[in-house]
């Protein structure tokens, strides 16, 4: 859950007494360095709820993401932080995806694919394992055996992918996985793609 701050003590933000995974901030900062050079966006939050102690009573309130306080934790995204993420969901259609798949040794078909990226995706994963993370990828993916309208198209599982096709959004099983991710999330970072 405190990956985000990681991020963010990567990018040289305070962070408070924000839980930070210390021993990935350096892979952290390699992977925003790999973005901006791919001209690729993470996001992060732009505003974050603090609290003064992690307790039931702990008095809180709503900052800028680069305004936590000395003193304070980061518990939790701000409304405009959930507003940004919910609108970007809205908008994704897969392709750094399957970069992550790539990385993982599974076929990717002609789906896009940042092959300047996988080593770094690589990287991610194994630290995610390391650390006990988890970052949650398709379980099917639609398929297509062009990019044309009048393409054949089908549901396969993430792991079958079939040569010469192409994947082009997440499957039902994918969607309803990454609903429920982010219903539970109560703060941090979901990776999801």
């Amino acid at each position: 859950g405190g990956m985000v701050f990681t991020f963010l003590k990567a990018k040289g933000l305070p962070v408070g007494t924000s839980l930070v995974e210390d021993d990935f901030v350096e892979t952290a900062k390699a992977v925003l360095e790999k973005a901006e050079k791919l001209g690729k966006e993470i996001l992060l939050p732009e505003d974050i709820v603090v609290a003064d102690a992690f307790a039931p009573d702990a008095n809180t309130q709503i900052v800028a993401v680069d305004a936590i306080p000395d003193g304070w934790m980061g518990l939790d995204n701000g409304p405009a932080t959930t507003a940004a993420q919910a609108a970007a969901l809205a908008d994704c259609k897969g392709g750094m995806v399957f970069t992550f798949l790539k990385a993982k040794g599974l076929p990717v078909g002609t789906s896009l694919v940042e092959d300047d990226f996988v080593e770094t995706a690589k990287a991610v994963l194994e630290k995610a394992e390391k650390l006990g993370k988890e970052i949650l990828l398709p379980e099917d993916i639609v398929v297509a055996d062009a990019f044309a309208p009048d393409a054949n198209t089908q549901i396969v599982a993430v792991d079958a992918i079939p040569d010469g096709w192409m994947g082009l959004d997440n499957g039902p099983a994918t969607t309803a996985a990454q609903a429920a991710a982010l219903a539970d999330c109560k703060g941090g970072m979901v990776f999801t793609f």
